[in-house]
């Protein structure tokens, strides 16, 4: 990224020394050296323009991946929910028989709801 330096008026800065008696050369000097040490490696505008658009192409490719993720993630979760659907009715149909064939009691019920204290 380009640094370029941005305004400082060091004829003003210099005005002040001269006028309280500080030699021109040295007032001057002295406005270039604050005006270098405070405008270096400062970002312009133009810097952080440039900066925000290198990040937005770095990004946008990014954003393309995980479109089709989410995706992926959309049919899983449908996916999941049928499984765990399938399971439900499979152990409901389980219990089912096995209430019904075997005589095997399920919360302390038997077969066709005849309560009955468990052994």
């Amino acid at each position: 990224m380009a640094m370029t330096a941005t305004a400082f008026d060091t004829l003003a800065y210099a005005r002040r020394p001269k006028e309280a008696g500080v030699d021109e050369a040295q007032a001057e000097a002295h406005a270039e050296a604050v005006r270098d040490a405070v405008t270096e490696g400062v970002a312009t505008k133009a810097d952080l323009k440039s900066a925000v658009a290198d990040l937005k192409a770095e990004i946008a490719p990014l954003k393309a991946e995980i479109v089709p993720l989410k995706e992926d993630l959309r049919a899983m979760r449908w996916m999941l929910g049928l499984i765990l659907s399938v399971l439900g009715i499979v152990a409901a149909f389980v219990i089912a028989v096995g209430v019904c064939v075997f005589g095997v009691r399920v919360f302390g019920v038997h077969a066709f709801g005849s309560a009955q204290a468990a052994p």
